[in-house]
């Protein structure tokens, strides 16, 4: 048995009305694909600027970025990575937190990265703290958490599936 699921997708990039230096990116994606899927942006993801200072110091090749689905989550406090991200970017454990899952409190690792937003105007940061979880089997492996969303104003009319998003 085939499943074709098909979701209108598209990003438009206007000027902000209130600021027209800056730029809106407007997404589009379906009221099915946004009830079902939430609002899923591509992200690349890279090590931060002093990690990467440190690592051609010593001589060490750094990680190429890495790109990953990042599901916008307002029930996460803190933007989270899947722990294979980390792993594979070689990522400096800059601390530990505890943090609370539907699945009870777990211990994360906490990093610093650089990340952006691919295909949008949406700024990047260059060093952000993180923490690491699992997200195993999820179709994303990024969850934004309020604290980056606390810079963007959001806009989700869930009836004509239009998301807007602008920092």
């Amino acid at each position: 048995m085939a499943i074709f699921t098909q979701i209108k997708f598209q990003v438009r990039h206007v000027p902000d009305p209130a600021n027209p230096t800056q730029v809106q990116s407007h997404f589009t994606i379906g009221p099915q694909g946004l009830f079902a899927g939430g609002i899923v942006m591509d992200m690349v993801i890279a090590v931060d600027a002093v990690t990467a200072q440190t690592m051609q110091n010593g001589n060490q090749i750094i990680p190429s970025p890495i790109s990953a689905k990042a599901l916008v989550d307002t029930g996460c406090t803190v933007t989270s990575i899947d722990q294979s991200i980390a792993q594979q970017l070689g990522l400096v454990v800059r601390g530990m937190t505890t943090t609370h899952t539907a699945a009870g409190p777990t211990n994360s690792s906490q990093y610093f990265i650089a990340f952006s937003f691919p295909g949008t105007n949406l700024q990047g940061r260059t060093f952000h703290q993180v923490q690491s979880v699992n997200l195993t089997g999820q179709p994303f492996q990024v969850l934004i958490g309020r604290d980056l969303m606390a810079s963007w104003s959001i806009n989700y009319n869930g009836p004509s599936g239009y998301v807007s998003i602008s920092d």
